[in-house]
């Protein structure tokens, strides 16, 4: 489930709905091996924080020698879906 913005409707909700379920796809992929959720059978997604998110979403763009050898591999554009999923999901335990 995710947190779409009220002011996003009809085909523009659609499409980012799409784009969020890329981006959980993507992130089961590539992050969830390390960050440990759908390998040990759980449903659910580290609650990172909004600034959790944009920093590493920094690193990651910034091409930050620091950054685990995963981001690096992945495409630019696939991180941003991963990254706009981390953001508009609906955290567990958030109200």
């Amino acid at each position: 489930m995710y947190i779409v913005p009220d002011t996003i409707t009809g085909e523009s909700r659609i499409a980012m709905i799409k784009l969020l379920e890329e981006g959980q796809t993507l992130y089961k992929i590539n992050c969830s091996p390390c960050h440990g959720i759908f390998t040990k059978g759980k449903d659910s997604i580290p609650n990172f924080s909004k600034t959790q998110i944009e920093a590493y979403k920094a690193s990651a763009l910034l091409d930050d020698p620091k950054n685990h050898s995963v981001a690096q591999k992945v495409r630019p554009e696939d991180l941003e879906k991963i990254f706009e999923f981390l953001t508009y999901r609906k955290q567990a335990g958030v109200k």
